[in-house]
């Protein structure tokens, strides 16, 4: 996840975004590596594309062990998304509100691909977002 982190630090330079990271020594996690790349550069690309315009913000990434589970955060500091739209997020084509206020490219099927990667990996993956605070994944497997 290293390479990942630093990848995603030369793609957000000059974007007023910040990546930081956290990741524990000696986690290993069974499963496809490329679908788990895929999994958290949509989330991070998701971030990216709803930051608040003119300001700093700041994508988190944090890997970690809870017990016998492997967890992973993925934060930012963006729009944020609203309590109606939260219960959409994982429909296929879903575009949310704030699609119509930012201009935003996207097919809506994202979010779609990363519950895909994360239920064949035998994971769950929940959502905390709060409207022009930002959002959090947080993925267990």
């Amino acid at each position: 996840m290293t390479e990942l982190v630093e990848n995603y630090e030369i793609i957000t330079a000059g974007e007023n975004i910040k990546i930081k990271s956290k990741i524990e020594d000696n986690i290993f996690l069974f499963g496809n590596s490329s679908e788990i790349e895929e999994l958290i550069t949509n989330l991070v690309s998701n971030s990216v594309k709803y930051k608040k315009p003119n300001q700093d913000n700041i994508i988190s990434l944090i890997l970690s062990k809870n017990k016998n589970k492997v967890e992973v955060l993925v934060s930012d500091t963006g729009l944020g998304i609203s309590e109606d739209d939260q219960k959409h997020l994982f429909e296929r084509f879903f575009r949310g509100e704030k699609d119509k206020s930012v201009n935003v490219q996207g097919t809506g099927l994202g979010l779609v691909i990363v519950k895909k990667i994360v239920e064949a990996h035998n994971g769950s993956i929940e959502v905390h977002s709060k409207k022009g605070k930002g959002t959090e994944f947080k993925i267990t497997f």
